[in-house]
């Protein structure tokens, strides 16, 4: 574990709540009500972050791929069930591995390949969060880095009812007060 990870990432993510940074990709608006679901990310099953969420909502990981070099984005929605899945993927070039159509749709769009309609169950989502390909997450219009303190973390995604876990930071926009750092 690392505590240090926790105080890093739940004030980066206040940061950027409060300075309203916007998603390269919309993830859609993540839900505020009492009995919400929550998307939980851990490392090594210590819970670091917690997200109200609901049915519906989206969020967005991006990152550089480390051999195009090139921003990736891939998009990921809450499901009624409680489930994560993948639904859109977004990406400037080509490489070994990429399928040609992995949705229902894909087209050009700005310089980018835009792939939707995948819908493929990714629950639990794990990622291996490194600071050279400058993973983020974006929610409810904001966007954090997921290697804040400059180390590679193992981050799994997950979702939980009603209450998070005890020792799980909720991370509320409203609450924000500290200056965007980037």
């Amino acid at each position: 574990m690392r505590p240090s990870l926790i105080v890093v990432a739940a004030a980066f993510f206040w940061a950027a709540a409060a300075a309203g940074a916007a998603s390269p990709v919309d993830p859609g608006e993540a839900g505020r009500t009492q009995n919400a679901q929550h998307l939980v990310i851990a490392e090594a099953e210590t819970p670091l972050l917690c997200f109200p969420v609901q049915a519906g909502d989206r969020f967005t990981l991006s990152w550089v791929h480390s051999v195009e070099m090139e921003d990736w984005q891939e998009v990921f929605e809450i499901e009624a069930d409680g489930s994560v899945e993948v639904v859109a993927t977004r990406f400037k070039t080509f490489g070994a591995g990429v399928p040609a159509d992995a949705g229902q749709t894909t087209r050009l769009e700005d310089g980018w390949v835009v792939m939707e309609g995948i819908d493929r169950d990714v629950d639990p989502l794990a990622i291996l969060a490194t600071p050279r390909q400058k993973y983020r997450l974006s929610l409810a219009g904001r966007t954090l880095s997921l290697t804040p303190d400059g180390q590679p973390h193992l981050l799994t995604f997950r979702m939980t009812s009603d209450q998070p876990p005890a020792n799980c930071t909720d991370a509320d926009p409203s609450s924000a007060t500290a200056p965007l750092q980037r």
